[in-house]
């Protein structure tokens, strides 16, 4: 019986020991997984692609991509759209939109018209084939930012005469107006899947909003300057779960809430001047980029202070950020009167390299869709 024991215990130990090798090995598999896949050389838009100018230079103050990425959208300071082709980053068409700067835009979540903000104050629709459907003068001063609820029936403006306006999208109608911030807001964003609005401004605090109440919930202060850029981050397009909120501005960080504790959990830190652009990846969880008033592109992992990559090509203030649909393409505007196109390195390549891909029937140089291979 003892020599039973003895090698039933033997085995016990020798069990254990193998489960322990191998929850090792999985913890070690798992990190090397985590962290290739925010590998810079092929997982992040850090290459630059192209360089998009109008013929008539003038500051970038917004982009979109069309839901379908066939094309980005940019408003300019002089109150154009211009479209971008999205696979040759290509002029296509221009049209003057408003009679003063666009300074924001947002697609409703069905795709089917786009909504957009100048410096006087007007709201205007657009079909997808660009046609001016609607106007509404929403506003006695600038526009800074619009956004949709989580279907299409409202959306929220922010403006520089301290409001949030909420309006009903069929009626084309006011249906409340909210004040709280002592200054300018500067953005506000509708939760996507909550009643819930978020706001920041030059008062240099962000608000949260019951948009059902009209009501204010709570102010945050963790900003010690004018906060500009303002974004919810979700896991992933079919996550519906989101429960943090970034946030950046003239104090040159990037602050993180926690919505269901109403605290700050991270501090992202790496700007030099202050940050004006935020812009969650599509695809990847926990990824986002900044923009600031350096020029410069940051690349962030949630919960990681330092950031992953940067990128420097803008010669002055990056004023917006947005991604292909599918997360391959990055586009970013500026001051600096472009627009410039980014993609992922090819497996293999560092952030300066590339290659030439060459027809070996006809011996001439092909292009391939950028960040497709």
């Amino acid at each position: 019986s003892y020599g039973t024991s003895e090698i039933t215990n033997s085995s016990f130990a020798q069990e254990n020991q193998m489960n322990e090798t191998d929850q090792n090995s999985n913890q070690r598999t798992s990190m090397n997984t985590h962290s290739t896949a925010y590998d810079t050389t092929f997982t992040l838009n850090t290459k630059f692609a192209h360089a998009s100018i109008n013929k008539t230079r003038c500051p970038v103050n917004t982009l979109r991509w069309t839901p379908d990425g066939r094309r980005c959208i940019s408003g300019t300071s002089t109150g154009e759209f211009t479209l971008w082709n999205g696979y040759s980053f290509n002029f296509e068409t221009i049209l003057q939109a408003h009679e003063s700067a666009v300074r924001s835009m947002c697609w409703a979540p069905s795709a089917q018209f786009l909504v957009s903000g100048d410096s006087l104050g007007t709201v205007k629709y657009w079909h997808p084939s660009m046609n001016n459907i609607q106007i509404i003068q929403a506003h006695n001063e600038s526009i800074r930012d619009i956004c949709f609820a989580h279907s299409d029936s409202k959306f929220c403006t922010a403006s520089d005469d301290g409001t949030i306006k909420i309006f009903d999208t069929k009626d084309c109608k006011e249906e409340s107006s909210m004040s709280g911030h002592g200054w300018d807001v500067r953005v506000a964003q509708w939760h996507p899947y909550k009643s819930l609005i978020a706001s920041g401004g030059k008062d240099n605090l962000i608000k949260l909003w019951d948009p059902r109440m009209h009501t204010e919930i709570l102010t945050l202060h963790i900003h010690k300057n004018t906060v500009l850029a303002l974004k919810w981050l979700t896991r992933n397009s079919s996550d519906s779960v989101c429960n943090y909120l970034l946030t950046g501005g003239k104090d040159q960080v990037i602050k993180m809430v926690d919505i269901r504790t109403f605290k700050e959990v991270c501090t992202y830190k790496g700007h030099r001047k202050e940050v004006t652009a935020l812009c969650a990846h599509p695809t990847i969880n926990n990824m986002f980029v900044s923009g600031g008033a350096e020029g410069t592109i940051y690349y962030w992992q949630s919960f990681k202070e330092e950031p992953v990559a940067t990128t420097t090509e803008h010669e002055g203030t990056i004023w917006c950020i947005d991604y292909h649909p599918l997360g391959h393409i990055m586009a970013s505007g500026s001051v600096d009167q472009s627009v410039r196109f980014w993609i992922r390195n090819r497996p293999g390549l560092g952030d300066g390299e590339s290659v030439e891909v060459e027809d070996s029937e006809e011996g001439v140089n092909v292009q391939r869709i950028p960040g497709l291979l």
